[in-house]
């Protein structure tokens, strides 16, 4: 995962007056126009950006697949799975999050390193409140899975005459409970078995006293 603010704009008049006196012309003379007037300013258009080739999302594709970002590489053109993983992307590295891929989102690609974990060690899924990302991990620490989040705002909010706050609390959990049934999403399956355990984390990494060793 942008706020636009309006513009005035400022047009100027021009006119040109002649002195009038009982409906005749006094010294009509023949105008003289600047030599602004008599040529036009030149209107400088800027050079529309290049659009990204078919090849070059196929590339961005593939470079988001091996830095560990969940996107489908059996599709082809600008699907949603590439929007996220680019929104993951953006979100990693600093980068205003689009979800649009330019050449320069595709430069920045190619330099890219995979994403840094907080453990290591054993399967387990991180989510970096900061960061706004969840990794899914395996067991040598590698990201296997990159997606973008949106966690509690902190505001307030009423539903069913309830008033409650959308907080995420950070701290080591772990899968006890998954919905029956299946349900598609755009995104993949559940890979979270019962057991497996969830770090939320802000941006300060937990103490290391608070983990919660896999059983």
């Amino acid at each position: 995962m942008t706020r636009i603010a309006g513009r005035g704009l400022l047009a100027a008049t021009f006119a040109l007056s002649v002195v009038v006196n009982a409906g005749v012309v006094q010294n009509p003379q023949p105008a003289q126009q600047s030599k602004n007037q008599q040529t036009p300013p030149l209107n400088k258009t800027r050079r529309p950006a290049r659009t990204v080739s078919e090849q070059e999302i196929l590339e961005a594709r593939d470079l988001l697949d091996q830095l560990g970002y969940w996107v489908n590489v059996d599709v082809t053109g600008n699907d949603v799975s590439l929007r996220h993983a680019l929104i993951a992307f953006q979100k990693i590295e600093g980068r205003e999050r689009t979800g649009v891929l330019t050449i320069e989102e595709l430069e920045a690609l190619r330099v890219a390193q995979i994403p840094q974990v907080l453990k290591t060690g054993y399967p387990h899924i991180e989510i970096d409140l900061h960061r706004q990302v969840l990794f899914v991990v395996d067991v040598a620490g590698v990201p296997l899975r990159i997606l973008p989040i949106s966690s509690g705002s902190g505001e307030f909010f009423t539903e069913g005459g309830v008033t409650r706050q959308a907080i995420t609390p950070t701290g080591r959990f772990k899968v006890y409970r998954k919905i029956e049934g299946w349900r598609k999403s755009p995104l993949g399956c559940e890979l979270a078995n019962i057991g497996l355990v969830v770090i939320v984390y802000d941006s300060e990494p937990l103490a290391e006293t608070d983990a919660v060793e896999p059983e």
